[in-house]
């Protein structure tokens, strides 16, 4: 049976990273309902790799929220382009 598509519309650059960040925190309850779930069962190694997952979450939330911080102090979207490109280098 095929997925079927998520509904979302996305207009501008401001929509794209509102629904990343939204999905950055979906994400992210989730890898921590999987740490809760591996203390419930004693599973420390399940436990150190969801921690590990959660950091990660950590460091997408952040560069989400960078992202709409720049796109509110610049509408250039040359500036908004060489910053994102940077920091997807890094």
């Amino acid at each position: 049976m095929p997925l079927s598509s998520p509904v979302i519309e996305l207009n501008t650059l401001q929509d794209v990273f509102e629904a990343t960040l939204e999905y950055e925190l979906l994400i992210t309850k989730e890898c921590e309902e999987l740490a809760s779930e591996a203390l419930k069962l004693n599973n420390h190694i399940l436990y150190s790799l969801a921690l590990k997952y959660c950091k990660e979450q950590q460091e997408e939330i952040g560069k989400a929220i960078t992202n709409l911080d720049i796109l509110a102090l610049s509408n250039d979207m040359l500036i908004i382009d060489n910053y994102i490109g940077e920091t997807l280098l890094d």
